[in-house]
């Protein structure tokens, strides 16, 4: 058995988002025009709005949150929903059979990934705005003052968008 190691701990929260949905051939499409029609304005996250993939209307961000459910909001944030879900101190493989602990919103994206494939195993036709509604109405929803607005962010909870799909009270 190999001894777990930890990671030394960040100070704060990634500011960072990752994605799930859409086909790779989309995502290259729309690479391939964002690249030539500005180069260096959209690809990486800024003030104005979250960077590609992100930026695309078919596509779910996903910001990373602690075990305690808080979120570090981007700064471009609207009042429009966002989606969040566990991605700070996860346990995952490392090299050399061990483990490690790691942050970061593509862990987040892969737990809604999870989950999404998960309810999809149970109901195959769901579209992707019925998923996003299925998600969005069992979420834990945390509201974040920032500055005149209020941020309303959804921290994905699995067990109730099962229950929910399911037609039972909990998912156990």
């Amino acid at each position: 058995v190999t001894p777990m190691r930890r990671l030394p701990r960040t100070s704060g929260l990634p500011n960072s988002l990752s994605c799930v949905s859409g086909s790779m051939s989309a995502l290259s499409t729309e690479w391939k025009r964002i690249s030539r029609d500005s180069p260096s304005s959209r690809i990486a996250q800024d003030a104005d709005g979250p960077g590609f993939p992100a930026s695309i209307s078919f596509v779910t961000a996903v910001l990373a949150s602690n075990a305690k459910a808080e979120v570090r909001v981007p700064t471009w944030a609207s009042e429009k929903t966002l989606l969040a879900a566990p991605g700070i101190e996860i346990i995952t493989t490392a090299p050399r059979e061990s483990y490690d602990f790691l942050s970061g919103s593509s862990l987040a994206a892969a737990h809604v990934s999870g989950v999404v494939a998960l309810l999809l195993e149970h109901r195959p036709q769901l579209t992707q705005s019925e998923l996003w509604i299925l998600l969005t109405e069992t979420a834990r929803p945390v509201s974040i003052p920032v500055g005149t607005k209020t941020v309303l962010i959804v921290v994905v909870d699995v067990c109730a968008a099962l229950a929910k799909l399911l037609g039972q009270s909990d998912c156990f």
